[in-house]
């Protein structure tokens, strides 16, 4: 039987649980938005390694990195706006 490590089974479970919001390119990373309850998760996915590297939550300073290209319908998606 294969073993789950951690950040697989984070994977999985945005995955199933969580909305995609968006996705933005940082350094050499594809970062992965997510939006989960009341939280933003994003994923990081290290392009010169080809794995997900860090799943962490989104705080206050590393929202700006999205500003520029979220728009209130990526985030809202099923609203009438």
């Amino acid at each position: 039987m294969q073993r789950l490590n951690e950040l697989d089974l984070y994977l999985k479970v945005l995955r199933n649980q969580a909305q995609y919001v968006m996705t933005t390119d940082y350094q050499h990373y594809t970062v992965i938005l997510y939006s989960w309850k009341q939280h933003f998760i994003e994923q990081y996915y290290d392009n010169e390694l080809e794995t997900t590297s860090k799943i962490t939550l989104v705080d206050n300073g590393e929202i700006d990195k999205f500003l520029k290209d979220v728009s209130l319908r990526d985030l809202f998606p099923d609203s009438q706006m």
